[in-house]
């Protein structure tokens, strides 16, 4: 039976691709159009003397790891591939909490601020590398994806066959996800934006998980405990970070105000080999439903007391049945009750003033649940992190 066009198209690319260095892949990148006649020039003018070391290090490669001179023929459209400077090297080995592990995969605890796979600015110090390291893998691969700022469990898979098969069960939503996230309660913080009719639809048709919070009759408290399915529309456009919501489907060019994303190809030694910075592509949107379910205030204790001198925070226990970029995190600042230490919600915090804060984002993956593809074993994995104390990321 012959394989779909997707599959192989992976297997070429596989087959052709250099093996990874320490955890990194190669980065495939296409020539531009220039008046350079040889790829040294090109480096050169590019990235200076960063382009003159990659060649000394053979990190300009062809097909097969074919190391490339500076003396190759530059030809605009030709893909090679590119190793780039890895600058975030960490001094001390990254090491990763493993929860599970199978012939198939390995679920580990993802701490926070650590991204799940090299991009940008972050290399080495992502997920997938330091398993790749740790566990002596260059295979592993993710399964989904979790923000930088989210910590939590995070699936692993061990060979890149395995891989579809784990997808398969996110895409189609056969994979239970509950996180934790700590809010300050209603009006302690004021959201982004204009208090909306449409936002006020929201907050309604969320019942008591908002009202919870300002009402102080039991009824409402029955009613937060056994939680409230919110669905609401999510948008993001072109060069903006921030995703936005809306209780209505919105317009392909919504009139909106939101943070734009950084250039992130200002040091181009370390983002050697990145496509343009220009935004592209169209505005995505997708109507997403979150299960959302107050458990009540934080647990008190002698690590968390200090933290929250000024207010004492809520815990919500939080159930995505669709996956949108920063889906929960949006979700709770549309809410009017973003989660804690958010540097992004409500607004995009200066890089000084996020490094600064006492803790980081407060939401955890805490769990994950589904049926194994390949044993059809029910599997439950839950993180060992808590919410509301410093520790050591």
């Amino acid at each position: 039976m012959r394989l779909p066009r997707s599959q192989r198209r992976a297997r070429r690319r596989q087959q052709i691709s250099p093996p990874p260095r320490r955890g990194i892949n190669a980065f495939h990148y296409q020539l531009p159009p220039g008046p350079w006649s040889t790829l040294g020039q090109w480096a050169v003018d590019n990235y200076g003397v960063a382009g003159q070391e990659a060649f000394q290090q053979e990190s300009f490669l062809g097909d097969f790891s074919r190391p490339l001179s500076p003396d190759y023929p530059y030809r605009a459209g030709e893909k090679i591939w590119v190793f780039r400077p890895v600058v975030d090297e960490p001094a001390v080995p990254i090491q990763l909490e493993v929860l599970a592990e199978t012939e198939h995969y390995v679920a580990i605890d993802k701490p926070h601020g650590l991204a799940c796979i090299p991009r940008g600015i972050h290399a080495a110090k992502t997920a997938v590398v330091a398993a790749r390291r740790q566990l002596q893998n260059d295979e592993l691969s993710c399964a989904h994806r979790l923000d930088l700022e989210t910590a939590g469990v995070l699936l692993l898979v061990k060979k890149p066959e395995y891989r579809r098969a784990y997808q398969l069960l996110f895409q189609r939503k056969q994979v239970r996800k509950s996180y934790r996230g700590l809010t300050a309660g209603r009006g302690s913080y004021v959201a982004a934006g204009d208090d909306t009719a449409a936002r006020d639809d929201a907050v309604v048709r969320a019942g008591a998980a908002t009202d919870a919070a300002a009402e102080s009759d039991a009824a409402a408290e029955s009613d937060a405990a056994a939680g409230a399915d919110l669905e609401v529309w999510m948008y993001r456009q072109p060069g903006n970070m921030q995703t936005l919501v809306s209780a209505e489907k919105p317009f392909a060019s919504p009139a909106v105000s939101a943070v734009p994303a950084a250039d992130t190809r200002a040091d181009s030694a370390v983002n050697m080999g990145n496509s343009s910075a220009v935004p592209r592509g169209r505005m995505r949107a997708a109507l997403t439903c979150t299960r959302v379910r107050l458990l009540g205030e934080l647990e008190k204790s002698a690590d968390n007391i200090e933290n929250f001198s000024e207010f004492w925070p809520l815990q919500w226990e939080i159930s995505p049945h669709t996956g949108f970029t920063h889906q929960i995190r949006a979700l709770f600042n549309y809410l009017q009750m973003p989660l804690l230490f958010d540097p992004l919600y409500p607004q995009l915090l200066p890089p000084e003033v996020a490094q600064a804060r006492q803790l980081p984002l407060q939401l955890l993956a805490k769990e994950l649940e589904f049926i194994d593809p390949y044993t059809g074993e029910n599997t439950q994995i839950i993180s060992a992190r808590h919410l509301g104390v410093p520790g050591v990321e």
